[in-house]
């Protein structure tokens, strides 16, 4: 399985939820809209915004292409999230 390809009709987890939160409070931090961030990563809006709002899970090459994006270092990026996760810090 490839970075990009999916697991058709997956739920999506609380993982992906802290994936979600994260993603949020970087660019909200950075002062970037999610609009920018999509634009920069190569995604489509309404895939990122679903990607935002934890409606979907992101694919590790679309997570990757948004650190970038936001200029986010990915070892770091992991440990925080994992935080998020561990904490249950990602809403619902």
């Amino acid at each position: 399985m490839g970075y990009g390809v999916r697991v058709a009709n997956r739920p999506v987890t609380d993982f992906d939820r802290a994936v979600s939160a994260y993603v949020r409070a970087a660019a909200v931090s950075r002062k970037v809209s999610a609009e920018v961030t999509a634009e920069r990563a190569g995604i489509s809006v309404n895939t990122f915004r679903r990607y935002w709002r934890g409606e979907r899970s992101m694919t590790l090459g679309d997570l990757r292409a948004v650190l970038k994006a936001l200029g986010v270092d990915f070892v770091d990026a992991e440990r925080e999230i994992d935080r998020i996760f561990q904490a249950g810090e990602y809403g619902e």
